[in-house]
Order: structure tokens, then C-alpha cells, then sequence
């Protein structure tokens, strides 16, 4: 009996040492041989198995023709596996000097671990670099202002974001007059655009606080980063713009000519042009806002229109709906009333009520130079384009400004006398 218990216990026992666990060896590896670019990034990233232990560094070495520090920068110089905060992912970024260069990481296995089957990782940084610039390079603003920053890449394309990312922007201080917080706020605050995933642009906006002479300006710059190249327009000079349409302005265009009114309201309707303005550089008009006073000096037909020196009062800001396409935003104006207008529009034939509105605003041509830009609203054509009463491009009610339809206001634009 004896003997058979303990024959039996050592058959239980070397059954129980046989089902114990092997040691096993824990790995590393890189999960790809290859890390590409994503939105100017590379991540490389690690997996461990058959490991809960402590934290432990994985070394990592970077070479190849890039260097370190000067072509590219790197979010860690080691991985960690286990413990509380483990780190499996270092991002490598190139910057401008690391076009077309390439970088390989190698991990070495720390005591106790053993290398898997991939032990290196490269990055091949070509198509750097990548551009991010202001879609324009001048704006003004009134009220509030949207400014858009665009992203492309080395051949010039729209460069889509596969990650959403921010663009940081400074206020240029040198060449800024007007102080943040009391003439002008970014929006929400924050110093910086969104670019979400899936689109090449993003936009931000400042608000008008505060208008005055003097600090009327401001310039903002695209903050650089290793990511990016600025492109065309790295700064965007912007003017605030308040009550400085005081001074001689000459003709500089007449942007509802004759050919636009034919290819607006002309495919519908049969219109008069005769005696409608044509362009003379030398009209001219010169406004006062101190006095109060308008006063004109037009050698072309507009003289119909402005036939003398008026007394102006400021109105209220207007929105002025210039386009039949509802996608396109209203113009804010400032209305300006004269007292000496011919309503009428024709030469001859002169309305008994000479008070009428303009519409008028600040914008800049593509050299960054200051236009008033007018709009004709409230005028009864009694020459060309009569047809806009019968067709009720002219309000019936006669409620001013009656003439501001699409297709029916005379806009131009005028330039600071030199």
C-alpha cells in the first residue's frame, strides 16, 4: 500500500512540473519597416508582446543621410513598454532642409527582451517641403474680417490634410499700429487657424473693437513652423477701417458699365442706354465728413446726377445684395445722403426732390491701395434704363434707396488724387 501511494505521487508530481509555463522571451519590433508622411509627419510605432512588467526604455538610434536636430526633429528619443504611461509611437518631422533625404531608426532589445522580426523603421522625406500661405496678401476691417490660409505642396497643388492640424499666426509688431484688445480681437481668442481633416484651407477672424486715426493697421504673420514653407504671402497686411473717406477722389472705373447691365438684365429685357455714364478719369469728387459737405466736379454724364455741391449727412450701415447668386454675401455700405442730386438722371429733365442715397465703402485694388468704392442706390431713371421702373427693378413704393435691385445700381470706383 505504501508503495503504491508514493508511486502514485510522483506520477501526480511530474504530471504537475509538465503543465507548468515555459519561459518566454518578450519582443520588440517596429509593426512596418517603412513610416510615410502624413500631413508633413511620420509616426513610428512599436509593438512589444508577452510583456506586463514595469516600464523599460527601448534605445532607439537614428541615422542615414539625414541629421538630426537640422533636417528633422523627433517627439522622443526612446520608446517605453509597460508600467503606467508606456511610449510606442515617436513622430518624426522634417523640416525645409530634409527634402529628399531619408532617415532610418533602429531599436536595439534591452536585457531580457528580444528583437523581433523588424528592427529598423525608414522614413523617406521626400516631397518636402510643403507650403502654407494667407490666400490674399491686403484686407480691410469694417466690422469683422475672415481670413482664409491655404496649404500646398512642392508642385504647387491644393495639399489635403489627412489629419486635422493648426497654423499658429503672430501680429507683426513693427508694422502694427492698432493694439489688440482695444482696436481689434482674434475671434475666440486663440493665435492660430484649424485646418480640419480632409480640406487644404482653414479660416479664422478678427473683429473690429475700436476704429482711429493712427492705429488704423495691422499687419499678421504666419508663425513658422518645421512642417511648413511659407508661401506667397507669409504676412497679410490689413487697414481698419472707419470714417477716413474724407478727401479728392478721382474715376477709376465703372464697374456696372454698359456691357454688364446687357448681360444682366439685358437677356430678359429689351433697355435703353443712351446717355448712360461712360469712364472719364477726369471726374472727380471730394468729400469733407468734418463740413458735412459732398462736393462734384464730373465732366461725364454722372454730371446729370451730382449737379452741384451737396450738404451729406451719415446714415446708417447698409447691406447691399450685389449678386443674383445667394451664395455670395451682401456688401456693407455706408450710406451717405445728398441734398443735391438729380433723381432723375437725365440732362434737362430735373427731379423736384434732390435727396438721394449713395452707398459707399473701402477696398483695396491688388496693390494694396485705397479705392472708394460707391454705389449709385436710389436714383429714377428717366434715360437710359427706363425699362427697370414698368419691370419693378425700381421700388414702387418709393421707400429709399429705391434703385438698390441687383441690376439696377450704377457702381464705380474712385482713387485718391495724387
Amino acid at each position: 500500500m505504501k508503495k503504491t501511494l508514493l508511486a502514485t505521487l510522483a506520477v501526480m508530481t511530474a504530471f504537475m512540473v509538465s503543465c507548468e509555463p515555459e519561459n518566454v522571451t518578450p519582443m520588440v519590433s517596429f509593426q512596418s519597416p517603412m513610416a510615410s508622411l502624413v500631413d508633413g509627419v511620420a509616426t513610428l510605432s512599436i509593438s512589444v508582446t508577452d510583456y506586463t512588467g514595469d516600464a523599460v526604455s527601448i534605445p532607439v538610434t537614428f541615422a542615414e543621410t539625414a541629421e538630426k536636430g537640422v533636417d528633422y526633429i523627433v517627439s522622443a528619443d526612446e520608446f517605453v513598454v509597460g508600467g503606467a504611461s508606456p511610449v510606442t509611437e515617436i513622430t518624426v518631422t522634417p523640416t525645409s532642409s530634409g527634402d529628399g533625404k531619408t532617415v532610418t531608426a533602429t531599436i536595439a532589445a534591452p536585457t531580457g527582451f528580444a528583437l523581433g522580426q523588424i528592427p529598423t523603421c525608414q522614413v523617406e522625406m521626400t516631397g518636402f517641403p510643403r507650403y502654407i500661405t494667407f490666400q490674399s496678401r491686403y484686407g480691410i476691417l469694417k466690422g469683422s474680417l475672415d481670413i482664409t490660409v491655404e496649404s500646398f505642396d512642392a508642385a504647387g497643388s491644393s495639399l489635403v490634410f489627412e489629419n486635422a492640424g493648426t497654423i499658429g499666426i503672430e501680429v507683426v509688431p513693427e508694422s502694427t499700429t492698432a493694439v489688440e484688445g482695444t482696436h481689434f480681437e482674434f475671434d475666440g481668442g486663440t493665435h492660430e487657424v484649424a485646418i480640419d481633416a480632409g480640406e487644404d484651407s482653414g479660416v479664422f477672424t478678427i473683429n473690429l473693437l475700436k476704429y482711429e486715426e493712427g492705429a488704423d493697421k495691422l499687419t499678421l504673420r504666419i508663425t513658422k513652423t518645421s512642417q511648413f514653407s511659407l508661401g506667397q504671402y507669409d504676412e497679410m497686411e490689413i487697414t481698419l477701417s472707419g470714417p477716413n473717406i474724407s478727401g479728392t477722389w478721382t474715376m477709376n472705373e465703372i464697374v456696372t458699365d454698359e456691357e454688364s447691365f446687357k448681360n444682366d438684365i439685358g437677356q430678359w429685357m429689351t433697355i435703353t442706354l443712351d446717355g448712360f455714364p461712360q469712364l472719364n478719369t477726369a471726374d472727380a469728387i471730394t468729400i469733407d465728413t468734418q463740413t458735412g459737405k459732398f462736393t462734384p466736379d464730373m465732366q461725364s454724364e454722372f454730371k446729370n446726377y451730382f449737379i452741384g455741391k451737396s450738404n451729406m449727412t451719415r446714415g446708417e450701415e447698409y447691406n447691399l445684395r450685389v449678386s443674383n447668386d445667394i451664395i455670395i454675401p451682401p456688401v456693407r455700405l455706408q450710406l451717405l445722403e445728398l441734398d443735391n442730386v438729380n433723381r432723375y438722371f437725365t440732362e434737362g429733365n430735373v427731379s423736384v426732390n434732390k435727396t438721394a442715397l449713395v452707398g459707399v465703402q473701402i477696398i483695396l485694388d491688388e496693390n494694396g491701395e485705397e479705392l472708394l468704392d460707391m454705389y449709385i442706390i436710389d436714383y429714377e431713371p428717366h434715360s437710359f434704363l427706363k425699362e427697370l421702373i414698368d419691370a419693378y427693378y425700381i421700388d414702387p413704393s418709393g421707400t429709399p434707396p429705391v434703385a438698390a435691385t441687383t441690376g439696377a445700381f450704377i457702381n464705380m470706383t474712385f482713387k485718391r488724387a495724387e
